[in-house]
């Protein structure tokens, strides 16, 4: 039986879906630990379709005025309530 390989999203991708720079990416991932990327056979980051969703959300309480510090450890449920 074959294991389908669910998505996995480039750094690229993900900064053009979300409109987070890679730079900002990066420094979240050192700085609070999320996203944490998976790394693909070249050493790549490779995203989830989850961790996207969660960036996009976060992107958009971030144009609000929220603090990332304060939001990026909420579960994608508590983002998604904040959003609505």
């Amino acid at each position: 039986m074959d294991m389908v390989t669910p998505p996995r999203f480039s750094i690229g991708a993900v900064e053009r879906d979300t409109g987070l720079s890679k730079d900002t990416l990066r420094v979240w991932e050192k700085r609070y630990g999320f996203p944490l990327p998976e790394r693909d056979e070249h050493g790549e980051r490779v995203y989830t379709a989850e961790q996207v969703e969660k960036l996009r959300i976060i992107k958009r309480l971030v144009d609000r005025g929220m603090r990332p510090s304060k939001i990026i450890e909420a579960s994608l449920d508590d983002l998604r309530a904040m959003v609505d």
